[in-house]
């Protein structure tokens, strides 16, 4: 699960704005579903009750598209001086952000929380 939800993240962060197009139609196309029809069975696997699978699968959806939305906004952050603007006060360097490292944490974290709420 976590290998697909980062390689759906590469796919998200490889083509220009694909997040900010993706949240606005409903999921219709034909690869959009197998995708929802693939991580559904994978919850499955994991033991997600079948009532809470849609749940798991908008909560990780929303966590990916909306992480790789606020990477296209720290790119936007990526001049020094913007950098030194936003780190006054802020108890860490905001120019030294492992975004990889956060998507995984942030990822891990849901995770752990997905099987707690498995059967």
């Amino acid at each position: 699960m976590i290998e697909l939800t980062c390689q759906y993240r590469q796919i998200l962060l490889s083509v220009r704005d694909s997040a900010h197009v993706l949240v606005e139609p409903p999921p219709t196309t034909p690869f959009r579903l197998k995708l929802i029809k693939k991580i559904s069975d994978l919850f499955a696997q994991l033991g997600m009750k079948q009532e809470d699978i849609f749940s798991v699968s908008w909560i990780l959806n929303n966590y990916v598209t909306s992480f790789v939305i606020e990477e296209y906004r720290m790119k936007e952050f990526a001049d020094e001086k913007v950098n030194a603007a936003l780190a006054e006060g802020l108890p860490f360097d905001v120019s030294k952000i492992d975004m990889e490292k956060e998507f995984r944490f942030g990822l891990e974290v849901l995770m752990e929380g997905f099987k707690s709420k498995a059967n």
